[in-house]
């Protein structure tokens, strides 16, 4: 079963990637290039792109829910300590 594109767009739209991690960002081609190359090498790099904003997104996604993970865990281990249930 397929996501619908509408809600794919609204994703990627909400998880951008972050401010120092800007290298995942799909490249534009320069319009010097874009003339120069055929419809079909346009077509297929627009699919790249395409499909590489998409994997951009899921890093991002996947990027604040392990620090999501991270921060629970390391308040876990906080509050145990603090029980003593854990040596710290």
């Amino acid at each position: 079963m397929r996501m619908k594109e509408e809600v794919k767009t609204d994703l990627i739209k909400k998880y951008l990637p972050p401010e120092n991690f800007k290298v995942i960002v799909p490249p534009v081609i320069n319009p010097e290039v874009k003339v120069a190359v055929q419809e079909n090498t346009l077509k297929r790099d627009a699919r790249l792109s395409n499909l590489q904003g998409q994997v951009a997104a899921v890093i991002s996604i996947l990027r604040l829910q392990m620090t999501r993970y991270a921060c629970f865990v390391m308040f876990f281990i906080m509050n145990q300590c603090q029980e003593g249930s854990f040596y710290c």
